[in-house]
């Protein structure tokens, strides 16, 4: 095979990732600690026309100061959204901090405006 001297090689990172891999997980920023979250929370939102946005998403974990949950949308970072917990026993706003993919749905999470009260 004949190449020509004006044409340079390119590397090419050839790594495989598999949506499967997990994905490490960002930096701890968290002071407060975290609680598994097993049932689904309604999360509602204002899309730009004012029209309110509400899915069903599957929680993931809790603390005081936010959440995470999985989803099969992603959502805009700094996205205010109000959390409906089962039985309607607990309502907080926050704000979106982070969404990652995750296989075939989105990991994200979620900083409340303000402290969830300690049982």
């Amino acid at each position: 095979m004949f190449v020509s001297e004006s044409v340079m090689p390119m590397v090419v990172d050839t790594r495989v990732v598999w949506e499967s891999e997990p994905e490490p997980e960002p930096t701890e920023r968290r002071t407060g600690e975290r609680f598994p979250l097993t049932s689904e929370v309604r999360i509602s939102w204002s899309d730009p026309a004012g029209r309110l946005i509400s899915v069903i998403a599957e929680g993931r974990n809790v603390s005081e100061h936010g959440a995470a949950f999985l989803m099969d949308h992603p959502l805009p970072g700094k996205l205010l959204v109000h959390l409906e917990f089962p039985h309607g026993h607990l309502a907080v706003s926050g704000f979106v901090r982070n969404c990652r993919r995750r296989g075939g749905r989105w990991r994200v999470g979620i900083e409340f405006v303000s402290k969830l009260p300690r049982a």
